[in-house]
């Protein structure tokens, strides 16, 4: 599988992802002790602008096959406030999204943890070629509910040659 950072972090306001920004989101595109965070002044039942991961250098061949996708995200609930994913899907163009929703609604730790969604073998509900995932505009969205903290998004692909011999 190939794995890189995104080269590209924002933020977007989308009901009902629309209480409050995230702080140093650019922080999100390398896995260092630099993080994003969102603490949402006591309301824990708030949901932050969705974090939108891009641009993340791809180069796959025009000959492979997408496999699968996973994508991972460090990070941790803040204090003893709860806090959830509601809300990881994938986006062709940057703006729609599409495919299954990741989330499976798990509480966060208090300490850092690396959470993963799909696999070498899931492709989130969606098709993909080599182009779409090549593409600066293919997005990870992240949506989560209560105080938290994000230190890195990553999605890791998996591609497999479909060549003949001649």
């Amino acid at each position: 599988m190939v794995m890189n950072y995104p080269q590209t972090a924002a933020t977007v306001a989308s009901a009902p992802y629309d209480d409050y920004d995230w702080v140093d989101i650019n922080n999100i595109k390398a896995d260092d002790a630099s993080y994003a965070y969102c603490q949402l002044l006591g309301i824990a039942t708030s949901y932050p602008y969705l974090i939108k991961a891009s641009n993340f250098g791809f180069n796959f061949p025009s000959n492979y096959t997408i496999l699968g996708i996973k994508a991972e995200e460090c990070r941790k609930r803040v204090h003893l406030y709860n806090a959830y994913d509601s809300l990881i899907k994938a986006s062709k163009d940057g703006t729609n999204l599409v495919g299954s929703n990741m989330s499976i609604g798990s509480l966060w730790s208090i300490d850092w943890e690396t959470h993963s969604w799909g696999s070498s073998t899931n492709l989130w509900g969606a098709t993909w070629t080599p182009a779409e995932i090549n593409d600066p505009n293919f997005s990870i969205f992240f949506g989560c509910y209560g105080h938290y903290s994000c230190d890195l998004i990553r999605p890791i692909c998996e591609g497999n040659c479909l060549c003949t011999r001649s």
